[in-house]
C-alpha cells in the first residue's frame, strides 16, 4: 500500500464494495469468496489476508407451492396490499448503475390504513445463468422493512406474496444473500422457506501481508 495510492485492499466484492460486475459466480448479488470454492480461503490466508465479511446464500425451489403460513403472516395481510414498481420511492445512484438497464421491478407491502410503504424488494431476472442452472431463477436484493415493522412479520410476508406472484411467470428458484450480522433479516428469509445453500467470506488484506 502507497501513501498516494490505495489505503485498504479487499478481496471479493460484496453490497458497498460492488461498483460494477456481479463477482465470480453469479447470482443475486456479489458476495465474496464461497465456501464452496474450496481454493479460496487457503490462499488468502497465505498471503496475508483476513475475513472481515460473512454472507449467507439462501435459496428458495418455487416449484413447491407449499408457503409457510401462520398467525402473523394472516394479520399482516389483513393490513396490507402488495403492489408492483419499476424502481425504488429513492433510487439512488448505486441502484442506478446496477439495476437501471436490468430487468428488475420492485414489490412494495403497503398500509391499507394509510398508504404508507412499510417493506420492499427489488427482483432482477437471471435469465442468464438459465444454462448453467437448468432452471429459470431470480433474485431478490435490497430488502427493506421499516425499523418499527422490522421483527414482526413484515419482511416475511413480503417474501412470501411476492413469490406466490413470481410463480405466474413460471419462476422456478429465489436467490437471496444476506449478510450473517443481520440475524433479523436472516430470519425473516428462513421463516418465509429459504434455505441456506452457500457462505461468500469478503477478505481485507492485513498490515504486512505479502503481495
Amino acid at each position: 500500500m502507497s501513501a498516494n495510492g490505495a489505503t485498504e485492499i479487499v478481496a471479493g466484492e460484496s453490497r458497498g464494495s460492488d461498483p460494477f460486475y456481479y463477482g465470480l459466480y453469479g447470482g443475486s448479488r456479489p458476495s465474496g469468496f464461497l465456501a464452496t470454492d474450496p481454493e479460496a480461503a487457503p490462499f488468502f490466508t497465505a498471503i496475508g489476508y483476513a475475513p472481515e465479511e460473512s454472507i449467507g446464500v439462501y435459496q428458495r425451489d418455487l416449484t413447491s407451492r407449499k408457503d409457510p403460513m401462520s398467525m402473523q403472516i394472516m394479520s399482516v395481510r389483513r393490513l396490507t396490499e402488495l403492489e408492483l414498481a419499476d424502481a425504488p420511492l429513492a433510487p439512488t445512484y448505486w441502484w442506478y448503475t446496477h439495476f437501471s438497464r436490468s430487468d428488475s421491478l420492485r414489490f412494495r407491502l403497503r398500509e391499507k390504513a394509510t398508504g404508507e410503504p412499510v417493506a420492499a424488494v427489488t427482483v432482477i431476472g437471471l435469465d442468464h445463468y438459465i444454462h448453467a442452472w437448468n432452471e429459470r431463477a431470480i433474485g431478490l436484493v435490497d430488502l427493506f422493512v421499516l425499523e418499527e415493522r422490522r421483527n414482526k412479520g413484515y419482511g416475511q410476508t413480503l417474501l412470501v406474496e411476492s413469490i406466490r406472484q413470481l410463480r405466474q411467470d413460471l419462476i422456478t428458484r429465489a436467490d437471496i444473500h444476506v449478510p450473517d450480522d443481520n440475524p433479523v433479516l436472516a430470519k425473516a428469509v428462513q421463516t418465509a422457506g429459504f434455505e441456506r445453500v452457500d457462505t461468500g467470506t469478503v477478505y481485507r488484506k492485513q498490515p504486512g501481508g505479502r503481495v
